[in-house]
């Protein structure tokens, strides 16, 4: 599907123009690391990220053994609604995870243990005062810091994951709700500078 999308995608403006994060760019590129490693996304994902960083219940495919823990989402009505399978789209929002090992995805990042990670952060594109790292997005604050987040959601989940890097304090939020939790984050955030 996402190729015949791409055969049929007229552009509205020249690449390098605007900034626009893609969900779609994000499935791309999921499948284009499928492709160059020869294994599927949730392999990737274990061998390079969930397991260096101890990240011992983040997954695609939830097990057997943790459903029971897999919370039901819940629509901006809070009726509930069934889990997402983002399939060949997963790299654009399919990991689910627990707020213990986004709590220390978040350390990772904000102690950018890695060369990688520090990378992931260096801004590829700016315009208007907007800025992109690496799927992260960049802005400063009103104190002259600046923060780093990125956010996602689906009809019954929503989630925020952002950290002001001068000052080393993060916030993760994780809701079983369609209704999005960035205000709440970043007002967290703005009392954390």
């Amino acid at each position: 599907m996402i190729y015949d999308y791409l055969g049929t995608l007229k552009l509205d403006t020249v690449p390098g123009i605007t900034l626009d994060y893609s969900n779609t760019g994000m499935a791309l590129l999921g499948i284009i690391m499928e492709n160059v490693y020869k294994q599927p996304l949730e392999v990737l994902y274990s061998q390079y990220i969930t397991t260096p960083m101890n990240m011992k219940h983040t997954f695609v495919t939830v097990p057997k053994q943790d459903l029971p823990n897999f919370a039901p989402g819940y629509n901006e009505k809070g009726t509930e609604t069934p889990h997402w399978d983002l399939g060949d789209q997963v790299a654009a929002g399919g990991l689910r995870s627990t707020i213990s090992d986004m709590a220390l995805y978040l350390k990772s990042n904000i102690e950018e243990q890695s060369s990688v990670i520090r990378a992931s952060h260096e801004v590829q594109f700016e315009k208007d005062k907007r800025s992109i790292a690496y799927a992260w997005f960049l802005q400063p604050t009103r104190t002259g810091n600046t923060l780093i987040w990125h956010n996602g959601g689906t009809y019954g989940f929503s989630s925020f994951c952002g950290f002001v890097k001068e000052k080393k304090a993060g916030v993760v939020l994780l809701s079983n709700s369609g209704i999005g939790v960035d205000e709440l984050a970043i007002g967290l955030l703005r009392f954390l500078q």
